[in-house]
């Protein structure tokens, strides 16, 4: 049977099941000035007794990877009940009031308001991790995850990048780890040796526009996807572990290699060769750009079109959208055969730091479990639920798998039929080196943790003295102040 009609006759099934309450009934109710309510009830004679056991689940939105969870759990638990305490009803609601959103499940863990289980993190919503996990509102959870079935299914890099102090206080369902898309046939026509198998560092990406331009060549460093007043800050991210040590309460922004970088990078922001003219103007001007990549779109412009053969790089586009665009745009809009065919771009692991590797993840989804959880034993069996292979594998996560397994299905063999490998045209030798090109990054995240916060301290001077409002010694002067009252509060 063919496997797009095996996946619809499951979720047909599924829904059916669902509704005459084999697995729970589903209740969602909310609006946007009243808490979303999503309550599953067991099947039983006493359904909605006092006796009921109930799993509450925090979050500013229902994420839909944990709503499609709930299904997957009542296959395995029976008698428990699942309930969403939200401040909306839908992510955009809450991506276009993030920061009341984070004050408000703030709020809700220092009053000790919560659920048993709390999605501290959803991509750009959230909390910031780092401090939210050195106080006792969480639990720890290594010792449930080690001793978890899945355990020897999960990626143990990203494991060890979220873990402080020796503990895990939140479980990363999921994460983004990103990438450098590097134009590996216009590099090659140029001349230029780049090792696909590491990340590149910035002074390296500067000293190729420096080189573009003393050739006159017509080629830039930058795709007109990049948002250039983001380019300073993935810069950063790359850097901070250099630069601020949070644990030790030090910081040293005047470092000389540092302070070069910054001479470099403002000395290249002004070359014609820096960034496609798409995307320029003056640094105050260009502002974060709204679109959504597709990257086969990415494909096609880089590599599909002779006349888009312009830009190099697309810095640390990030991979979540590599793995779930792809599945669901994998047609002939986007040329898919060029793509994997001509072996035009290659995915390098995220720009790294100047002295170490310092690849850093994003945080797409991180739940934990609170410290006064009622029940924390179901508690941990839903989430346990969440990393096995099989509910790792549905597209709906939107970001890469913690379960390595999980991610092997939604790359060969999805049962849907929606699979990366089943609707790609390329030979097998051409998806072999495209797949150990994503893989390549799995084992080597560094840390868990941006540094958000700190980097907006320094965000602002550096970003006055590339406009030359400040000198450079002025604007780290600023920048750690800002640092030290952070390190300090």
């Amino acid at each position: 049977m063919n496997k797009k009609l095996q996946f619809i006759l499951f979720v047909i099934v599924c829904v059916a099941i669902t509704a005459v309450g084999t697995f729970a009934l589903v209740k969602i109710n909310g609006s946007r000035d009243e808490p979303l309510a999503v309550t599953v009830v067991p099947p039983s004679s006493n359904a909605g007794s006092e006796s009921e056991r109930e799993i509450v689940i925090t979050a500013i939105y229902p994420p839909k990877v944990l709503l499609n969870n709930v299904l997957w759990y009542k296959i395995y638990y029976k008698g428990v009940g699942v309930r969403f305490d939200t401040l909306y009803n839908t992510r955009l609601e809450g991506l276009n009031n993030s920061e009341a959103a984070a004050k408000w499940l703030h709020m809700k863990i220092m009053a000790n308001d919560v659920g048993d289980i709390v999605v501290v993190r959803d991509e750009t919503l959230g909390i910031d991790l780092y401090n939210a996990f050195k106080i006792d509102a969480f639990m720890d959870l290594s010792a449930l995850i080690k001793g978890d079935d899945s355990y020897g299914e999960l990626n143990k890099s990203i494991l060890e990048a979220i873990t402080l102090d020796n503990r895990i206080m939140g479980l990363p369902i999921g994460s983004s780890i990103p990438e450098t898309v590097y134009n590996k046939g216009l590099g090659d026509r140029l001349g230029l040796d780049i090792d696909i198998n590491r990340g590149i560092k910035w002074s390296d990406l500067l000293e190729i526009a420096k080189k573009l331009e003393a050739e006159n060549s017509e080629v830039y460093l930058l795709s007109p996807y990049c948002k250039f007043d983001n380019i300073l800050e993935k810069l950063l991210i790359a850097n901070m572990p250099d630069l601020v040590d949070i644990e030790n309460k030090t910081y040293d922004l005047k470092q000389e290699w540092f302070a070069e970088l910054m001479r470099s990078f403002k000395e290249v922001s002004k070359s014609p060769n820096f960034i496609n003219p798409e995307c320029r103007g003056t640094y105050d001007s260009l502002k974060p750009q709204n679109f959504d990549l597709a990257p086969l779109g990415l494909a096609r412009e880089l590599a599909g079109d002779p006349t888009s053969d312009k830009a190099l790089f697309l810095i640390d586009h990030p991979a979540d959208c590599l793995f779930y665009e792809l599945i669901r745009w994998s047609d002939s809009r986007f040329s898919n055969a060029r793509w994997f065919d001509r072996r035009e771009l290659s995915y390098l692991p995220a720009t790294v730091g100047e002295l170490s590797k310092n690849l850093t993840v994003s945080q797409s989804l991180v739940c934990s479990i609170s410290s006064k959880a009622r029940n924390k034993n179901d508690a941990w069996d839903f989430l346990s639920v969440t990393i096995m292979e099989r509910p790792q594998s549905f597209y709906n996560l939107r970001s890469v798998p913690i379960n390595m397994r999980g991610w092997e299905s939604v790359y060969t063999d999805f049962e849907s039929g929606w699979s990366i490998r089943e609707t790609s045209y390329g030979t097998d030798e051409d998806y072999a080196e495209h797949k150990r090109q994503i893989e390549n990054r799995y084992g080597h995240v560094d840390s868990f943790f941006p540094m958000a916060e700190y980097i907006s301290d320094i965000l602002g001077p550096l970003e006055d003295f590339m406009n030359d409002r400040l000198t450079l010694d002025e604007a780290l002067s600023k920048a750690e102040d800002g640092v030290w009252l952070r390190l300090h509060e």
